[in-house]
């Protein structure tokens, strides 16, 4: 929306809104919500559990590591409008404040005028370069608008069509438009508003519909724009062009006073039946939400008031969006006022179930419609809004959280949807993994595995199964695949998780049944076995065994369904016998093929502490020499916990079976007297 057609349409729809609030019996839907519902309601819909398992390369769970869980970004939509002449031309510099409060702040951008239909097709190289700029940061981009009835945005032919109702040929500009600008971006552009104030707009109507359109008071016309069958040809046209080509775009609805006046919510919701009575998709609903400090009864804005607008759209199934937020205007008493506003706008909306964007129509003065923007003033003073928005988007909506394992190898921490960056640091090394929680019910678990320092990394024999050879981070020479009978190869270039070598990951040998054979000095080595699922996107559909010298070593192996999709996994085979015959490591197929990404051979420890003892997922072990197993949970010191743990498990029957290992008292059993025993140490 333009300065000239916000001003006109306000004095166009002045008497209009006033009818609407007599006819209406509510000014929105009913609700109670107030400030500590909204809190309550953002951490449910919000946040989401984020587990965090750390085991070494054996799969054995380390307990005592360090865990540091540091967001990068939300899942919500916190966007702006830019000003593509201003981005491109006037601040081409990223340090300039302009560009450098863009990164900074939203992570969403929508051009303000530059995808409007006659601009457009006028300056597409403005518009393209612009594109380019904000993909390239990695923003989600809004497409606003394929059409929009404002007369600056119609090309001069077809204005020529309207005026002289010439309808085949608005009809057919008007739908080819939709689908070239929509295919030109592709998945660039993640959402388009297809007809942008279609309650508001009867100018290109009028063309289609000469003497049907009332253009002084759309709703008397015979043809009302928000439901007539040329606004469900375009809404078809957009389905069609995004289904025909496969594309993962959204279909939005936007237009103004859909928040604040009654007359514009009743019609909105017409119009959302109407595309939907016509089995037309739409994915979100956009409100405009450029406000004053009231709605059109005159009640000032409070969470209860924004919840209950919110509640009059729920019953459509699509996303509600905050899409051109700004507060102009002489009737504020301040800036602390509008910040107020913005608090109770941006958390209503946060928390709601069914809102999932808000995007402003721009933060700076300078770059304003009207001059009049929530962040900055125009020598980049900042305003109160702006400590709002900082406040609650980057502190208390932000995950900044550390802790250390307990004694399962576990960390959980409630997250805000989006990116995490999750550190484990042990005595070791220090591992980083990015994963991203996006559903706040089933929340998201990650495990991190932490390589064990037991081998020198120059005794490895290694290959880089269906790839080329690599130097890994911790100093292994991997060869090129060799060594290998039958099988085929395979390769992606998507990132790996869970690893610094990502090439390691990249490619495997498969196959229904295919071996490798490795030429070995007499000795005991660890076979370690490197995969990662970089083909199947589901549980189940890859499933395999592996043997090791003609032995089983690991039964039933699904990928998949122990770390993911493009994610690293190490197991390791323990204390591999080798005399005079080459070591066979083969792969058989249960499901689909069998496959591996790398072979790693190194000779077995030679350490002389006791054997360690499984217990329950648990790896008890003496660490003092005396034979008695003290560290029953395997972290590598005596604590409370061992002492908890050991009491769980007291009457098990691997304690019973190993009354050497856990007799404390040294009277020949093991019982409650051994459990104080214990405690004692600590």
């Amino acid at each position: 929306m333009n300065r000239r057609d916000y001003l006109r349409a306000i004095g166009a729809t002045g008497v209009a809104g006033v009818v609407g609030s007599l006819a209406s019996t509510t000014a929105t839907a009913q609700s109670t919500l107030d400030e500590a519902a909204a809190d309550e309601r953002i951490h449910e819909n919000q946040t989401g559990p984020l587990t965090v398992e750390v085991v070494d390369q054996d799969g054995t769970a380390i307990s005592g590591a360090s865990v540091d869980v540091e967001m990068q970004e939300h899942d919500f939509v916190f966007g702006t409008c830019v000003n593509a002449g201003a981005l491109i031309d006037q601040y081409d510099d990223d340090e300039h404040p302009y560009r450098e409060n863009i990164l900074e702040l939203f992570n969403t951008a929508v051009l303000e005028n530059i995808h409007k239909w006659a601009v457009w097709e006028g300056n597409q190289s403005l518009a393209d370069e612009t594109v380019d700029w904000l993909a390239a940061h990695d923003f989600r981009i809004r497409g606003h608008t394929c059409i929009w009835g404002v007369d600056y945005t119609i090309p001069g032919d077809v204005q020529t069509a309207i005026d002289d109702g010439d309808a085949a040929t608005i009809r057919e500009r008007s739908l080819q438009h939709i689908e070239d600008i929509i295919t030109h971006y592709g998945e660039t552009v993640q959402e388009w508003d297809v007809v942008n104030e279609a309650l508001h707009r009867g100018i290109i109507h009028d063309g289609v519909y000469p003497g049907q359109i009332d253009l002084d008071d759309l709703e008397r016309g015979e043809v009302q724009p928000w439901r007539s069958p040329l606004l469900a040809d375009w809404h078809a046209q957009a389905e069609s062009v995004i289904d025909e080509h496969d594309l993962d775009v959204e279909i939005c609805t936007n237009d103004y006073n859909t928040m604040t006046w009654s007359y514009a919510r009743s019609r909105y919701a017409e119009q959302l039946e109407f595309l939907e009575g016509e089995g037309l998709r739409v994915d979100g609903i956009g409100l405009q939400a450029h406000i004053g400090p009231t709605i059109d009864s005159g009640e000032q804005w409070s969470f209860d008031v924004i919840d209950g607008v919110f509640e009059h759209y729920a019953q459509f199934d699509a996303a509600q969006r905050i899409t051109e937020f700004d507060m102009a205007g002489d009737d504020w008493t301040g800036h602390e006022q509008r910040a107020e506003v913005f608090r109770q706008f941006l958390k209503t909306a946060y928390g709601h179930p069914n809102v999932d964007e808000f995007v402003m129509w721009g933060f700076w003065d300078n770059a304003h419609w009207l001059d009049e923007a929530p962040f900055f003033e125009e020598d980049w003073t900042e305003k109160p809004a702006l400590d709002v928005y900082r406040d609650l988007v980057f502190d208390e909506w932000w995950t900044s959280e550390s802790g250390t394992t307990d004694a399962s190898g576990t960390y959980t921490v409630d997250a805000f949807l989006g990116d995490h960056e999750v550190t484990v640091t042990t005595d070791e090394e220090s591992v980083t993994q990015t994963v991203s929680v996006t559903d706040s019910s089933a929340g998201q678990e990650l495990t991190v595995t932490v390589a064990g320092g037991e081998t020198t990394p120059t005794d490895a024999t290694a290959v880089n199964a269906g790839g080329e050879g690599h130097e890994s981070a911790d100093g292994v020479t991997y060869v090129a695949d060799e060594g290998y009978s039958t099988g085929s190869t395979y390769a992606t270039s998507d990132p790996i998780t869970g690893t610094d070598d990502d090439i390691l990951y990249q490619s495997e040998r498969y196959g229904e049944a295919f071996s490798y054979e490795f030429d070995l000095e007499p000795g005991t080595y660890d076979v370690q076995l490197h995969f990662a699922e970089i083909f199947h996107e589901a549980d189940g559909e890859r499933v395999f065994d592996v043997l090791v010298d003609g032995a089983t070593a690991i039964s039933d192996l699904d990928i998949h369904a122990e770390v993911g999709h493009d994610t690293a996994l190490v197991r390791t085979v323990e204390d591999v016998s080798v005399a005079d015959e080459p070591l066979a490591v083969s792969f058989d197929a249960v499901v689909d093929n069998a496959k591996v990404s790398a072979i790693t051979i190194v000779p077995a420890s030679t350490d002389e502490e006791s054997e360690r003892i499984e217990l329950n997922g648990y790896h008890s072990q003496d660490t003092t020499g005396d034979g008695l197993y003290n560290d029953i949970t395997g972290d590598g010191r005596t604590s409370f916990q061992d002492v908890v743990t050991f009491f769980e498990h007291l009457e098990s029957e691997t304690v019973q079976s190993n009354v050497e290992a856990f007799d404390f008292t040294g009277d020949g059993q093991v019982g409650f007297a051994d459990l104080i025993a214990l405690f004692e140490q600590i």
